[in-house]
């Protein structure tokens, strides 16, 4: 992952899902070591890590940000999708683990606009 202003190297090896926050101030990256990072995106040439959240054992394939902001959701080739509170990085948990087929998650995770 890079930044656009002055490129240079956040993380890596980023594998595949990437999630803004509602308010485009918080970035979720899955990775390929099973972990999941937030990024604080308020000066978005100079972001700064919050937080590492581990509890997956395979490469992370999909995060998504709950509405509110306060979950996120991960989806990763160990089976499960995992539920984060993420209201306060500072004492994130692993809500509830979920088991399914990785291939199955990658669309459930969008959030469905409002009618």
């Amino acid at each position: 992952m890079w930044t656009s202003a002055r490129p240079r190297c956040l993380a890596r090896p980023v594998r595949w899902g990437i999630a803004f926050d509602k308010t485009g101030k918080v970035l979720a990256s899955g990775h390929y070591d099973g972990t999941v990072r937030l990024w604080g995106m308020a000066d978005p040439r100079r972001p700064t890590a919050l937080a590492t959240l581990t509890g997956h054992s395979g490469p992370v394939t999909s995060v998504a940000f709950s509405p509110d902001g306060k979950t996120l959701a991960s989806v990763s080739y160990d089976h499960t999708a995992k539920l984060w509170d993420v209201s306060d990085p500072a004492t994130r948990r692993c809500c509830r683990p979920w088991p399914r087929r990785p291939g199955s998650w990658s669309r459930g995770l969008r959030p469905r606009p409002k009618r």
